[in-house]
């Protein structure tokens, strides 16, 4: 809450503006959370880039610090970030598909230098990518605005939390990159399958595992997206334009945990459901009879591996044995483990995906 914010690190943060397809509500003086609280459901019909017009923009780009939080979890955002960061303003998002499609002239060089936090940002650690700003418009107490140059500024895209969640994935990597060369990455970055898999060790069969994960809202809104793989390889696709190495989704080998047949077809979450129950049987006789027989236990996990003719990545449902880190993941836990040419020993970051 702003409460917090304002007395654990002496941040002071005001809501000005809500953007909704039907209406946009903009008052410099703030928006009350009662306000947007009351905010109808978005209708994705429409593209919510579109949602915030350019007057707004404008308008925002004249307060202190400006910040859009994008909350859509839309793709293709990637117009709207290009908007704010010219006018100065910053953006924060966590979501993963729109922040794999930003493009390479948005996205941040890894040997950039990101812009030195004040001392009540230096919790955030971001993916940063640097614009130019100009003349800044502050507002005095009395709340009489006066626009007065100030030094050229940087707006940033801060990104992190799309990988990972609160765990320092991304921040991590990038401290590794510039002082060693990572080689191999394994790891199970989707929650929402790792708590599948896990409903699976307790006897559910999968399509109770899936109706689980979808009641407790860790899917998307197409459960497919989790399913097919996509979801996890949007988050390669992130991993690898940090490592300034990108590969697109396309380029990495997924083999779904449900077959294509079934996710190929334009089914609602109840359907896809009912398809899934239908394939229970065989999903139990190929897949979870032979892992209890072994004593392992099933795990979506990818595999990057970095060399000089470029990068690779898979991504399989794998069967694990209690030597690897995976076996020992609970609930929605995710783990990343990075191989580098310097250290025998790989660092493992292992905790909550949410």
């Amino acid at each position: 809450s702003s409460a917090q914010l304002r007395d654990r690190l002496g941040v002071c943060v005001r809501l000005v503006g809500l953007a909704m397809p039907a209406s946009s509500k903009f008052d410099p003086n703030g928006v009350t959370f009662v306000e947007s609280e009351a905010a109808t459901e978005p209708d994705v019909s429409e593209e919510v880039r579109n949602w915030v017009s350019d007057q707004i923009l404008d308008a925002l780009s004249q307060l202190c610090s400006p910040i859009l939080l994008d909350c859509s979890g839309s793709r293709s955002m990637h117009p709207l970030y290009e908007k704010c960061l010219q006018r100065g303003i910053h953006v924060v998002t966590s979501a993963v598909r729109a922040v794999s499609d930003i493009p390479t002239h948005l996205w941040p060089g890894y040997r950039q230098s990101p812009l030195p936090a004040p001392p009540s940002a230096r919790m955030l650690s971001s993916s940063v990518s640097s614009h130019d700003m100009g003349t800044t418009t502050l507002a005095n107490n009395d709340n009489r605005s006066t626009a007065s140059p100030q030094p050229r500024k940087k707006a940033v895209l801060l990104c992190d939390s799309c990988v990972g969640g609160r765990l320092p994935i991304l921040s991590t990597l990038r401290s590794i990159d510039h002082n060693d060369r990572i080689t191999v990455i394994d790891c199970a970055l989707s929650g929402t399958l790792n708590f599948i898999c896990g409903e699976l060790t307790h006897g559910k069969t999968l399509s109770e595992a899936l109706a689980a994960a979808y009641r407790e809202c860790y899917t998307e809104i197409r459960p497919q997206e989790d399913l097919s793989g996509l979801n996890f390889a949007e988050k390669i696709v992130v991993i690898t334009k940090q490592l300034n190495q990108p590969i697109s989704v396309d380029a990495i080998q997924i083999k779904p945990i449900v077959p294509e047949r079934i996710l190929a077809q334009d089914l609602s979450p109840s359907e896809l459901l009912s398809a899934i129950k239908e394939y229970d049987a065989e999903f139990e006789s190929s897949v979870l009879k032979p892992m209890r027989e072994a004593g392992k236990l099933l795990r979506f996990i990818a595999t990057i591996q970095f060399n000089q003719s470029g990068v690779t990545a898979v991504i399989e449902p794998t069967l694990v044995d209690p030597s690897h880190p995976s076996f020992r993941l609970g609930s929605t836990e995710i783990y990343a483990r990075i191989h580098t040419q310097r250290s025998a020993l790989p660092l493992l970051i292992q905790g909550p995906g949410q």
